[in-house]
């Protein structure tokens, strides 16, 4: 006999799957994914999904107790927030979870990540062109990246008129040679005699958190309504869209 206690763990687990479901469904609408497919494709379909999940938050790897929201407010200004539970001043920040990285992708929200953990390592080094001749001097900096066989990525900012080049660590490393990296690297582009005058910052911002700090947020790439735009989005060596960004 089914007893009351097992009827409503019962409710709740169905609650939970038409929850699951209804999510589901809206990764499949942003993939352009029909619905009403074959089990064994629909389940294939799943999975891929999925795993693009997966490569998205195993690159773009920061704190995890807490990341940055994307705000405008009614005089058109925006910026950045951490995210917290409420208006309360103190840090009760909200975590980033899969939900959050949907949102993200989806164009609920545009969100950014901290690079530096709280160990002060990284798992990335960004560097930011912004405006001026960014195109070519970003270009200079892959150059010298390559010819000392550093995999680097580069990416369209929100605006257009900038870009990041990413470098993806296997392992988290401390953040003050991260920044040594970097800063060898543009050194070794100014050595061939060349300006980088559109140089704006690299991520992470500090060698060293101060306590109870959270250092300063990167927005992440694949922002929906820029992407549409060919902005927010990875782009080959002459400044081409790639046609598959999750390849």
């Amino acid at each position: 006999m089914t007893t009351e206690k097992q009827i409503q763990s019962l409710l709740k687990r169905i609650t939970q799957l038409e929850k699951e479901n209804s999510t589901l469904k809206q990764l499949l609408n942003i993939h352009n994914i029909p619905i009403n497919l074959p089990k064994e494709s629909f389940d294939n379909r799943e999975i891929k999904i999925r795993k693009r999940m997966q490569i998205f938050r195993s690159l773009f790897r920061g704190r995890e107790d807490v990341y940055a929201y994307h705000w405008t407010d009614k005089k058109g200004q925006t910026n950045y927030s951490p995210a917290k539970v409420g208006k309360s001043p103190t840090k009760h920040y909200l975590p980033l979870t899969d939900q959050v990285i949907y949102d993200h992708l989806s164009g609920k929200q545009t969100i950014g990540i901290y690079p530096l953990l709280k160990d002060n390592t990284s798992w990335f080094l960004a560097v930011d062109f912004d405006k001026g001749a960014w195109q070519e001097e970003a270009r200079m900096f892959l150059d010298v990246c390559k010819e000392h066989s550093i995999p680097a990525y580069t990416e369209i900012s929100r605006s257009g008129n900038g870009c990041h080049v990413w470098i993806f660590f296997k392992e988290p490393i401390p953040a003050v040679l991260t920044r040594k990296l970097g800063k060898q690297l543009l050194s070794k582009v100014m050595e061939k005699g060349k300006n980088i005058d559109s140089f704006d910052r690299m991520f992470p911002n500090q060698d060293t958190l101060r306590e109870g700090g959270i250092g300063n947020l990167i927005a992440l790439p694949l922002q929906y309504n820029p992407r549409k735009n060919g902005h927010s989005v990875f782009v080959d060596e002459n400044f081409k869209v790639c046609p598959e960004q999750w390849e």
